[in-house]
């Protein structure tokens, strides 16, 4: 199974909250790695953690309830 992180990141062209989600990520994913800081690990608590700590917004909690669904459910890529 692959990792949430880049499950997330294929994700990027959604034209959805998802999509916004993954293209957000990518973004701080490069400042994290300027900073030498650690992303999230691959668990859900861990993600909601990392959202939290970047103050997101309600919209942005569900955006990865729904993202996390369906990464376990193993819906690897969306076509549109």
């Amino acid at each position: 199974m692959i990792r949430f992180k880049t499950w997330l990141k294929k994700q990027k062209k959604r034209d959805n909250s998802i999509g916004d989600l993954a293209k957000d990520y990518i973004v701080d994913e490069r400042c994290l790695k300027e900073s030498d800081e650690e992303g999230p690990k691959n668990t859900i608590e861990s993600w909601r953690e990392y959202l939290a700590g970047k103050d997101a917004c309600e919209g942005a909690i569900n955006a990865l309830n729904k993202a996390w669904a369906e990464y376990k459910e193993g819906i690897w890529l969306r076509k549109k």
